[in-house]
């Protein structure tokens, strides 16, 4: 004999106020981080802005964006 589900959906998405407000669920991929190919693309970009000064202002502004988002939470 086949077997009915009867079990309420894992998301309650159809009666989630966020709806209501005008806000919609939106799901996407994103690579694995944990992939060979992402890792090794990741190096190989890492190595190319060795030593570039756009890489040194910008690791200099986000530590004074770190700082400042100190206590947020």
């Amino acid at each position: 004999m086949a077997q009915i589900n009867n079990q309420a959906p894992k998301v309650g998405w159809t009666c989630d106020p966020r709806r209501g407000r005008g806000l919609r669920l939106v799901q996407f991929w994103v690579p694995g981080t944990k992939a060979p190919s992402f890792i090794d693309g990741l190096r190989s970009k890492c190595l190319a802005l060795r030593g570039d000064p756009a890489e040194a202002e910008m690791l200099k502004f986000s530590e004074q964006a770190t700082q400042k988002m100190e206590g947020w939470l």
